[in-house]
């Protein structure tokens, strides 16, 4: 008899998190267990979404050619960049299973139907793919003539790009999607959680010069949010306040101010996000696409899909760590990624064969050198991994992390009240209906019977 060996999986999650100028290293020692990869990123650097009343750098076509909430060239490469170290990171990897099927099949890459997004997951999988050859080539001079799409494959392949929901309306990967039940727990938060009002009433005096400074009141914690990120973009084109003709503001000033904008940005997603009902609501499509994911190759449903890209934005990726219990409190910067691995251990101890996911272990990394460079560290969600130190097995994560999956995410939302009962009454009436049935032919059937006695 055949001996069968179940096989172990080990379910790594690493986050990325890019800034200008560094380029992280691998972490991954050993490819070989390697079956999987998903990568959760939001987009790259972006134009301004809105803009104060007393904003000198409002005037769009001037100031921002790309448009408002756009993708800019600084976000272009960087995202390109990223997908250029996971191709480094995912080399041995790529080369043993990208020319085994298409690339449509290999990889699926679906993106929030933002513009901003879409570019940075065409950019990001560019990087990441390549061509048909090595990137880099010294001496490929091409005439006019000779450059056809079969020389420009050499350097790049299209990777389609799904999106099947105008922007604001996906509840996978957009954040602003319709819900007014996370609207009404937001509103909730902001008026009845002590901590908020405690921070709002110590920065009284700031937020009041601030507003004076902004032309409009700022007073609440997303505001203050909404703000820094307008400050934060126009300073990294180097557009400052201070700057002649404006002298809004002293330099020392604008370098104060959006010191203490940022500390009040972290406050903000910090315990606004720590919230169960918002995590689910906000990430839990996502977390649910994710573990389906991996639900699929481990029943052998799709197992040629090697690669998952989602291209998103940074409230989903907040909502996540949150969800996970590894959120650090630091701002989520442009181009950050969450990169979830399935791997199998070819060990054949301590196996059941029985137990699907008792064969299956998860390991978490946490990248973000927005203000450390040290590289990554080793994170564990312990409300995931049922008291277990270092291992989480997958059987208890499953049945953990299962909360936070939306059974009907439009129902909960409140967008679609009656959708569930619906479902509910109609699976009833068909219930009802077949038995019904069944009823009368056997009503027929015993009738033949004493006929036939008869």
């Amino acid at each position: 008899m055949a001996k069968f060996v179940s096989s172990h999986f080990l379910f790594v999650l690493a986050i990325i998190s890019t800034v200008n100028g560094f380029e992280p290293k691998a972490n991954i020692e050993d490819q070989t267990t390697l079956r999987l990869v998903q990568l959760i990123h939001s987009h790259g650097d972006r134009t301004p979404g809105q803009f104060v009343h007393n904003d000198p750098y409002s005037l769009v076509r001037h100031f921002w050619p790309e448009g408002i909430g756009q993708l800019t060239r600084l976000g272009r490469n960087r995202m390109y960049k990223v997908g250029r170290f996971f191709h480094g990171v995912y080399a041995n990897f790529l080369n043993t299973y990208r020319y085994q099927t298409n690339v449509e099949n290999f990889i699926q890459v679906r993106s929030s139907s933002y513009r901003r997004c879409l570019e940075s997951a065409s950019a990001l999988s560019a990087g990441l793919i390549g061509g048909l050859s090595n990137f880099e080539r010294e001496n490929d001079n091409f005439t006019t003539e000779e450059f056809i799409y079969e020389n420009l494959e050499r350097f790049w392949i299209p990777i389609p790009i799904k999106s099947f929901s105008p922007k604001g309306t996906d509840p996978l990967l957009d954040v602003d999607f319709p819900c007014p039940n996370l609207d009404k727990i937001f509103h909730e938060i902001k008026h009845q959680d002590h901590r908020i009002k405690q921070v709002e009433q110590e920065n009284r005096q700031f937020l009041k010069e601030i507003s004076f400074y902004a032309g409009e009141k700022i007073d609440s914690l997303k505001s203050i949010n909404f703000l820094y990120q307008e400050l934060y973009i126009e300073t990294q084109a180097n557009y400052h306040w201070y700057k002649f003709p404006y002298q809004i503001w002293t330099q020392n000033y604008e370098s104060y101010a959006i010191q203490r904008l940022r500390e009040l940005s972290q406050i903000y997603w910090t315990l606004f996000y720590d919230n169960f009902s918002i995590q689910r609501l906000i990430g839990g499509e996502l977390i649910r696409e994710i573990n389906n994911n991996f639900r699929n190759f481990v029943n052998g449903s799709n197992r040629e899909t090697k690669f998952y890209l989602y291209s998103t934005h940074d409230g989903k990726i907040v909502s996540i760590l949150q969800a996970f219990g590894i959120y650090n409190t630091f701002l989520i910067s442009p181009g950050a990624t969450l990169v979830f691995e399935l791997h199998e251990n070819q060990s054949t101890e301590n196996t059941n064969s029985n137990d699907l996911y008792g064969n299956y272990f998860l390991k978490f990394y946490y990248f973000n050198e927005t203000f450390s460079d040290n590289g990554a560290c080793e994170v564990f969600p312990e409300k995931f991994c049922h008291n277990h130190r270092q291992i989480c097995p997958l059987n208890h994560y499953m049945e953990k992390v299962f909360e936070y999956e939306p059974a009907d995410i439009r129902y909960e939302c409140g967008v679609d009240i009656h959708h569930l009962g619906t479902k509910v009454n109609l699976s009833l009436m068909i219930t009802n209906g077949i038995l019904l049935v069944i009823f009368i032919l056997l009503l027929n059937i015993f009738a033949c019977i004493n006929y036939t006695i008869k």
